[in-house]
């Protein structure tokens, strides 16, 4: 085994364009290690679940959709396809167009600030969201729910359509969420539940590798173990993939309270043994009392970009012995391992397992970053 800052051995697999392996490369580099267990996303094109659009209304008073390209800050007119978009979304962009633009629905269209589109990997499931402004008269609900009946008539796969309105709850037509299947390579397929508007992993196929990943690596370190706890659980897409893999059961803290609910769910429809709070992993890690021996657990933690907080990062390498950290971005990741006080180098762990996983590949810096940990034994 090696500390945290020697180089884990790993096989590099064949990348699927040029900006993961110049990813790859700044990842080496950071890390000082010669090779990265490498998994491209499947689709370098046509791969993003969601998307999010402001609009703009022409001279003519139709609507488009706008984005801010991340680089500049510019808006940039997005009425057209783009490469990265799954076809759901797509047909989304279409639909929601197609509708708005009706001269039947110009008060409501007038109103449109926002849309936001969600589909599967399949794109056999679509749910358009819609952010109307404040103004509402009477029979604004039946005119939305008739706008968005609109919507759904025009394709199938439209399971639902959301309307969002500052200070007002939202009012769906149909139902708010998706379904996402996960195969994984124990035989077993897990279902997921998405609910527009709070998080879920936009490149459906890298997020199947990644499970399927983590699947194998508590394959080979839950022997022992009893429990498992996931800190930023999300929708316990994570949890469900490995939960079964631990005897004494899993755990998970999320603070969403839809993202909670829907992992509940998700736990439920796929028959795991598992439990949820719905709390801040800072504040639950810090005040907890350990279902468990923390010794006796395997701990993982799937932070924002931002990384782990210092206070976080000192109980876990403080308490736990085995730690999966899957990180958003893999400079938090390595300023996590270094920091002089707390780090997982300073606390005596090895790093056994590195590898990255390319959930934007069209972006020229994003790069999932999967650590796995070992304290040494005195």
């Amino acid at each position: 085994r090696m500390r945290a800052s020697a180089r884990p051995r790993a096989v590099v697999a064949r990348a699927s364009n040029a900006s993961f392996e110049d990813k790859l490369a700044r990842a080496r580099r950071l890390f000082g290690v010669d090779s990265i267990d490498a998994h491209a996303s499947p689709k370098s094109a046509g791969f993003r679940e969601r998307a999010s659009h402001g609009v703009e209304k022409t001279r003519d008073g139709a609507l488009r959709l706008v984005s801010v390209r991340a680089a500049t800050g510019a808006l940039v007119t997005s009425d057209a396809t783009s490469r990265d978009d799954a076809a759901g979304v797509e047909r989304a962009r279409e639909i929601f167009l197609r509708v708005a633009n009706d001269d039947a629905w110009t008060t409501t269209r007038a109103r449109v600030t926002a849309a936001n589109f969600l589909t599967n990997r399949t794109s056999d499931e679509i749910v358009i969201a819609c952010t109307l402004s404040a103004e509402s008269g009477d029979g604004d609900d039946a005119t939305w729910m008739e706008f968005a009946e609109a919507m759904r008539a025009l394709d199938d796969a439209v399971v639902g359509c959301v309307r969002k309105r500052k200070k007002t709850p939202k009012l769906v037509v149909g139902r708010d969420y998706v379904t996402e299947t996960t195969r994984l390579v124990d035989g077993r397929s897990v279902v997921f539940k998405h609910v527009e508007g709070s998080f879920s992993n936009p490149n459906g196929g890298v997020a199947e590798l990644t499970a399927n990943h983590l699947v194998r690596i508590c394959a080979d370190i839950a022997g022992p173990k009893t429990k498992f706890i996931e800190l930023y659980a999300g929708c316990g897409n994570h949890t469900c993939c490995v939960a079964p893999q631990f005897p004494g059961g899993a755990f998970a803290v999320e603070i969403d309270p839809v993202l909670v609910e829907a992992a509940r769910e998700n736990f439920a429809r796929n028959g795991v043994r598992a439990e949820i709070v719905c709390e801040r992993a800072e504040d639950w890690i810090a005040s907890r009392e350990s279902p468990t021996n923390d010794r006796d657990v395997v701990l993982l933690v799937d932070p924002p970009r931002g990384g782990l907080d210092a206070r976080t990062l000192d109980v876990v390498t403080r308490e736990f012995d085995d730690v999966i950290y899957v990180a958003c971005d893999c400079e938090s990741l390595k300023r996590d391992i270094d920091d002089e006080r707390v780090g997982f180098a300073a606390r005596g762990f090895e790093l056994t397992s590195l590898a990255c996983f390319d959930h934007a590949p069209t972006s020229p810096r994003w790069i999932e970053t999967v650590g796995v940990f070992k304290r040494r034994e005195a």
